[in-house]
């Protein structure tokens, strides 16, 4: 987010639902419908893209697997693709 905006209040509805202020939708480029996840951090709440997390996860998951399949430089990967693209072409 590149602005910074800041609302003093905003009031918690029954079953814990609070609106989103329309500044802050815009400043997220957020509208209705889109999903959001929620992520409480350090005692400060955080709304975030539910694809970004699921990114932050795999990122998580595959730390250190490139290495154990051999693959050190980004040109080993982008090799390895265009080897099994060729492969593949074959069938």
């Amino acid at each position: 987010m590149s602005e910074n905006v800041q609302i003093e209040r905003a009031r918690i509805h029954s079953h814990g639902m609070v609106a989103i202020p329309g500044e802050i939708l815009a400043a997220l480029g957020l509208s209705a419908g889109d999903q959001v996840v929620f992520v409480v951090e350090d005692g400060a709440v955080r709304i975030m893209d539910p694809a970004d997390i699921a990114m932050r996860r795999l990122q998580e998951r595959m730390r250190g697997q490139a290495a154990k399949a051999g693959f050190a430089r980004e040109e080993d990967v982008d090799e390895w693709i265009t080897r099994s693209r060729r492969e593949e072409d074959r069938g």
